[in-house]
């Protein structure tokens, strides 16, 4: 099930803002039309939505979209990489 939501970022002090409270107000959209049905939900993995997601959720699991964990995974990669070959390098 999708929903939308259409946010006047004029009545918040940030992006950040908007969108956490986006998420929020959607969140609970979710939770009240589905009750226990409503297992997961799958975001970019911004903080403020991983801080929420952590505290206020219970039973709902946050998943991360294929992009951004193939673009973290690839990240993660490069800089496991690059810590080897510090480390060999080294050691020579």
């Amino acid at each position: 099930m999708l929903y939308n939501l259409t946010l006047q970022t004029a009545n918040t002090t940030s992006a950040v803002m908007a969108e956490k409270e986006a998420f929020i107000t959607l969140f609970n959209k979710a939770r009240e039309e589905l009750g226990s049905l409503f297992k997961s939900v799958t975001t970019d993995g911004s903080l403020s939505i991983r801080a929420f997601m952590k505290k206020d959720t219970s039973g709902v699991k946050h998943l991360l979209d294929i992009w951004h964990l193939a673009k973290n995974l690839s990240k993660n990669i490069k800089a496991k990489c690059r810590n080897k070959v510090i480390h060999i390098l080294r050691s020579l």
